[in-house]
């Protein structure tokens, strides 16, 4: 069904015009975008794209689809919206930040026959690909898998949803590493709900940097998730470990001039390096999950599989973090400069 989908955009921030709106304006399944940001006051000279003057009009705008790329605390009001109106919705990580309304959200799209879908682009990535060919093809069992982010800091943090002690570190960059975590993990490790849940969080030199380490079991396999930001020397890197009964993977994604490169090399019990590999990665997938969502809406069975996965590992997440922010936010009050949480 080609030039026949209405979508509209909630938020211009950097990120949607990076990766959300380009390809709406690009595809050809899209028909018409409408968007609303009540900051954004640009003429945008393209016949496609029509700006709204308040979320209203959006709403009235017969959409089929809506994308929402807010700050967090506007996710779960604009996407129940669009739900009651028979709006299919996709929105950027997390769905929302409180578990409770992310089940609400997503048992009300299941009600209507309407996808939510989340954006989290991280798990798509080459290298992620390669590590799950490598542990189907070699790995039996997995001992212990750890993830760690270095976030540059952020010019505009004072004032900005990345300040809000309701969210943190582990809430944005954190949350990709645990997505990519859990999805990688085989039905077979899920065995068991996450248990022993526990995190330590430190805000280090101001409220611009900060450091939290995540810790809990997936069946028998311990799970670390480590985020850090304001590391000027190491800008932007990730690394996953995965050790297990057939050796060690360690996977390393780094910015170069005009992208990212990774690196991936497993080493078995003997010693011997089975594979290694460093590339440039071939393409963004800033805009992959916003592709994923318009095909799901055009019918794309694989497309619409993806998204409804998706939505189901950011739900895991959600589950696990809930249980982490109430005790990290109340500690916070409390001006200690390090502290430790227990579930």
């Amino acid at each position: 069904m080609e030039n026949s989908i209405i979508i509209g955009l909630i938020g211009t921030g950097k990120w949607a015009l990076e990766a959300h709106l380009p390809i709406l304006k690009s595809t050809n399944l899209v028909k018409q975008v409408y968007i609303f940001d009540p900051n954004f006051s640009e003429i945008v000279h393209d016949k496609k794209v029509t700006v709204c003057d308040n979320v209203d009009d959006l709403f009235n705008s017969n959409l089929d689809g809506l994308i929402i790329s807010t700050p967090n605390e506007f996710h779960y009001k604009y996407a129940h919206k669009a739900l009651e109106r028979g709006i299919h919705v996709h929105i950027d990580k997390p769905i929302s930040e409180n578990l409770e309304d992310v089940v609400e959200l997503i048992n009300f799209s299941k009600q209507k026959h309407l996808i939510i879908s989340t954006h989290t682009q991280k798990k798509y990535c080459e290298g992620v690909t390669l590590l799950k060919e490598c542990l189907e093809k070699y790995f039996r069992k997995l001992y212990h898998v750890s993830g760690t982010v270095w976030q540059k800091q952020f010019q505009d943090f004072e004032n900005s949803w990345r300040s809000n002690n309701t969210t943190g570190i582990l809430m944005d960059s954190g949350f990709h590493i645990l997505d990519t975590i859990l999805s990688v993990l085989t039905l077979e490790h899920y065995s068991t709900p996450p248990s022993h849940i526990h995190a330590i969080a430190n805000n280090a030199n101001n409220k611009n940097d900060a450091f939290t380490s995540l810790h809990f079991l997936v069946s028998e396999i311990a799970v670390q998730v480590n985020a850090f930001r304001g590391v000027p020397a190491l800008l932007g890197k990730e690394e996953y470990q995965f050790f297990g009964d057939a050796g060690f993977i360690r996977l390393i994604y780094t910015p170069i001039e005009n992208g990212k490169i990774f690196e991936f090399q497993y080493i078995n019990y003997e010693g011997v390096t089975v594979i290694e590999t460093s590339k440039k990665m071939s393409q963004s997938l800033k805009s992959l999950p916003t592709k994923l969502f318009i095909n799901a809406l055009n019918r794309d069975k694989q497309a619409l599989n993806s998204v409804l996965e998706s939505t189901n590992t950011s739900l895991s997440v959600i589950e696990i973090l809930d249980k982490v922010y109430p005790l990290i936010n109340s500690k916070r009050k409390s001006d200690e400069r390090a502290y430790s949480i227990d579930t």
